[in-house]
C-alpha cells in the first residue's frame, strides 16, 4: 500500500497496465483479508453482566482466529476456545461480586496471521445500567 501512496502523491499516471481503481481495490482487498472483524458489547444490569460477541475473518482466506478472551472483573468470561475458527459468536453472562464497585472489562483477540487487538473500559459501579462496546 505504500507504493500506492507514493504513486498517488507523486505521479499523474498509474503504473503501466493498471488504472487507479484496480490498484485501490487490490490494496483494499489485501488489507481486509488479514483482519479479524469483531463486535463485542458488554452490558451491566445491577449484578449481572451480559457479553455479546461476534468475530469473523474473511471467507476463503488463510486467516483463522487464534485466541479470544473477554475479561470481566479480571476473569475470562469466554469458556469456549475460539482457536481454528473463521467465525465465533455467542452470549455469556457473569455475576459481579459487588455491583457498587467499578468493574474493569476488556478483550483480546489474535489470529494466525499478525493480527491482534485488545482494549479495555470500566463499567461504573455507581450506575445500575452501564455498557462498553468494542468494534472494528
Amino acid at each position: 500500500m505504500a507504493a500506492l501512496a507514493v504513486w498517488c502523491r507523486g505521479s499523474t499516471l498509474p503504473p503501466q497496465g493498471k488504472d487507479a481503481s484496480s490498484i485501490l481495490a487490490t490494496a483494499t482487498n489485501f488489507q481486509l483479508s488479514y483482519m479479524v472483524k469483531y463486535k463485542i458489547v458488554i452490558s451491566k444490569e445491577s449484578k449481572m453482566v451480559k457479553v455479546n460477541y461476534h468475530l469473523e475473518v474473511p471467507a476463503g482466506g488463510v486467516e483463522l482466529i487464534s485466541d479470544f478472551s473477554v475479561f470481566v472483573d479480571g476473569k475470562d468470561a469466554i469458556e469456549e476456545k475460539a482457536a481454528g475458527n473463521t467465525k465465533f459468536f455467542g452470549t455469556v453472562f457473569a455475576k459481579l461480586e459487588d455491583e457498587t464497585a467499578d468493574c474493569p472489562v476488556g478483550f483480546s483477540v489474535t489470529s494466525n496471521t499478525d493480527f491482534s487487538a485488545s482494549d479495555s473500559d470500566v463499567l461504573r459501579g455507581n450506575h445500575r445500567f452501564d455498557d462498553a462496546s468494542f468494534e472494528n
